[in-house]
């Protein structure tokens, strides 16, 4: 049956409307790509939880790696400066150390040519022979009898005390002291005693980890 034109036209303008009509729009959907990941299939989002996982790791292990490097440093730096502080302290313990043997040494030596009797004059040279060495403990020596026997025939009686002690030099093998000596000396000719002051020069050396007299004179 034919048509007729109406129809015709009418069919062909609603033909023309939905051939030219824009298409449909979509609905817009909003997902994270880590939604369209996983829905994507597991392998893709096992993927997408690795990686994010991976991110997280490098980013911690970027910020522990910084924190262990300041640690270490901070480590590093106080064992340096623990170690510096400690040797200092040790050298300052050693020179401490050497000084006050030296001035006992001293000491002795000062109190030993000044306190003297009669009685005991060969024991005490003697004892200040042993704490003497070289060219000093052999003229020292040389005149030890010499010396008793004045000391016995004046009846001497000589007690000394240092009142003061002081280093003048000192190196890891010799030193040189300062001392001032009170001495009283009782004789024949003073039985009531007699005030003596006198200064010695003292210097020594170290000998088989003893610290020995070198040399002493007598200063103004």
């Amino acid at each position: 049956m034919e048509k007729s034109d109406s129809e015709v036209d009418g069919s062909d303008t609603a033909v023309g409307l939905v051939d030219h009509a824009a298409p449909p729009t979509p609905h817009k959907v909003d997902e994270s790509a880590q939604s369209i990941a996983t829905r994507a299939g597991p392998q893709t989002g096992a993927l997408w939880t690795a990686l994010t996982h991976g991110r997280k790791y490098l980013a911690h292990h970027k910020a522990f790696s910084a924190t262990m490097f300041v640690l270490v440093a901070a480590i590093v730096v106080v064992s340096v400066v623990t170690a510096t502080l400690w040797g200092r302290l040790q050298d300052a313990n050693r020179a401490d150390a050497q000084r006050a043997a030296v001035l006992d040494v001293a000491r002795d030596a000062s109190i030993g040519l000044t306190s003297i009797k009669a009685d005991t004059a060969q024991a005490d040279i003697d004892h200040v022979l042993s704490m003497a060495t070289g060219a000093f403990r052999d003229q020292f020596a040389q005149q030890a009898a010499t010396v008793t026997q004045m000391v016995s025939d004046s009846k001497v009686d000589s007690v000394g005390n240092v009142i003061e002690a002081g280093v003048v030099h000192e190196d890891p093998t010799s030193a040189q002291v300062l001392t001032a000596v009170t001495a009283t000396v009782k004789n024949a000719q003073a039985p009531d005693g007699e005030q003596r002051h006198f200064r010695m020069r003292i210097s020594l050396t170290q000998q088989n980890d003893r610290w020995m007299i070198s040399n002493l004179e007598f200063v103004a």
